[in-house]
């Protein structure tokens, strides 16, 4: 059993990560992503097109289409195939001066990584739509492909996103190994290659999962199509999501303490709280988004609207030092925790009274 204070903490966190962080950074995704789509390549005016009649209309908005995901996953992907080239380079830079010189690199960092990160979700998401089709059967079979070969290959754990995984901003975080064998650039070649493959094949993969279980919910819940404001709000979503976040924090626990060593037994445990996490977490991030759509400063001009949802969410999550959470897509292993929920907010700061400069807060 927990002692009264690990329990309160554990509580804390849980209503931290799902009732503030989590919103926050679905506002910060929808605004940017929303702001990529009116800035990146976008569609002429319906006036304009019905000008050019039906047949080139049609043609014209899937051009333009094309255009638009082709840019943001080609952005998104060099920008962030340079970054994880160049992480250890500017951490041995930073090593050693000021905090405050630490702090803005850091912040500097996750905010360029967290922008490539959506440009790179929103081309694939896009393409996806565009060029695969929303099908039942294609979505089915894409999903399944996506999780078996993130599962077989131990990584399902990097599946998951907030609320049931947040990131601290402490300096040994941020900088972190986040690619899928570790490698460092003393590797040489092995540390390029690490960054490709993590880049061209895990994170598609972790895309290509949350893209197919999204559009198959289309398919059977209210509509919530990224970019637009649908009739209704996706209050199914939201209702779902929070109770399967609920079932697999106790699914999580269960698989920490459960006491068989069969491997049968603990691995189907394991296999089925990622499932259960992965649909918490898609269904709580439609539910958000949904809810945004309709109920954030709805009167004011949408790129008005969509930069405070980026501005304004980005400085809350930096003044809460989980900024990192926006761009938390690093390759997590089976090996790198007993826990698959990783959300230790409070207990994090507690345990850094007594060594304060362990944590590099980008504001104070």
């Amino acid at each position: 059993m927990k002692s009264k204070s690990g329990l309160g903490l554990c509580v804390a966190d849980f209503f931290w990560s799902g009732c503030v962080v989590a919103p926050l950074v679905v506002t910060y995704w929808r605004g940017t992503w929303d702001l990529l789509e009116d800035w990146v390549y976008p569609a002429p005016s319906n006036e304009t097109l019905q000008l050019r009649g039906v047949d080139k209309a049609e043609s014209r908005r899937a051009y333009y289409g094309q255009l638009t995901g082709v840019t943001c996953y080609l952005l998104g992907l060099f920008i962030r195939i340079g970054l994880d080239l160049t992480k250890y380079h500017l951490k041995e830079m930073i090593e050693g001066r000021s905090r405050w010189v630490r702090a803005l690199v850091s912040w500097l960092y996750v905010a360029l990584f967290a922008i490539a990160g959506v440009a790179f979700w929103r081309g694939i998401w896009t393409l996806m739509t565009k060029d695969v089709g929303l099908g039942p059967a294609q979505l089915l079979v894409i999903m399944v492909m996506g999780l078996v070969l993130i599962l077989s290959m131990k990584a399902g754990k990097s599946l998951l996103s907030t609320p049931l995984v947040i990131a601290v901003d402490r300096h040994e975080d941020i900088w972190a190994y986040s690619n899928y064998f570790k490698k460092t650039p003393t590797d040489k070649w092995w540390f390029v290659l690490d960054v490709l493959f993590t880049n061209l094949v895990m994170r598609h993969l972790i895309v290509f999962s949350w893209w197919s279980l999204w559009e198959l919910e289309n398919q059977f819940l209210t509509q919530k199509d990224i970019g637009e404001k649908d009739h209704y709000v996706a209050v199914d979503s939201l209702l779902m999501g929070y109770c399967a976040y609920i079932v697999t924090y106790g699914l999580d626990y269960l698989h920490q303490n459960v006491s068989t060593t069969k491997l049968y037994v603990n691995k189907a445990l394991y296999v089925f709280t990622i499932l259960f996490g992965l649909f918490a977490t898609v269904n709580i991030w439609r539910g958000l988004w949904s809810m945004l759509d309709h109920f954030f400063l709805p009167d004011i001009d949408h790129d008005e609207n969509y930069l405070l949802s980026h501005i304004i969410s980005l400085v809350l999550l930096t003044v809460a030092m989980v900024s990192s959470t926006i761009s938390n897509d690093g390759i997590i292993l089976d090996t790198e925790s007993d826990t698959i929920i990783s959300q230790r907010y409070w207990e994090k700061f507690n345990s850094n009274k007594e060594s304060p400069d362990e944590m590099v807060p980008i504001v104070e």
